[in-house]
């Protein structure tokens, strides 16, 4: 499918320390999920907190787009507020969660501030193995 012909998500990057898992294991599920969702037709713009900005930038050249960079979450207010405020000022229709099934309780949910934003969680079932097939599957 055409680039954005799906519409705009945002692939929120939190920061390491908020998932249980590895930091490469987090820089992979976020990868697949910029992949899974680009091959769907989606333009994906990477979010993230200022602070957790400084844990991403050596691996926003994954995640760029262009030359531009990743959408900044207004500091000050909570992250759900954050994130449906980011989603209304790019028009994006989703926020792409990279985490896993055990970290869902950490996922911050836009939809609960009464933005209409869905949550896309592609790789919340896969172990780590299936991430990283999908990912010679879908990368070059």
């Amino acid at each position: 499918m055409p680039r954005s012909s799906q519409g705009k998500v945002l692939l929120f990057l939190p920061a390491f320390s908020e998932l249980g898992m590895e930091r490469e294991e987090t820089i992979k599920r976020a990868r697949l999920s910029k992949s899974m969702l680009e091959r769907r037709g989606c333009r994906v713009i990477p979010a993230s907190s200022r602070e957790a900005l400084d844990e991403w930038r050596p691996y926003l050249s994954l995640f760029r787009e262009g030359e531009r960079d990743p959408f900044v979450l207004e500091e000050g207010i909570d992250v759900r507020e954050a994130l449906a405020d980011a989603c209304g000022k790019t028009s994006s229709f989703a926020v792409v969660w990279p985490g896993r099934l055990e970290d869902i309780g950490k996922m911050p949910i836009p939809h609960r501030t009464g933005a209409p934003v869905s949550v896309l969680q592609p790789t919340a079932v896969m172990d780590l193995g299936e991430v990283e097939q999908w990912l010679r599957r879908l990368e070059p």
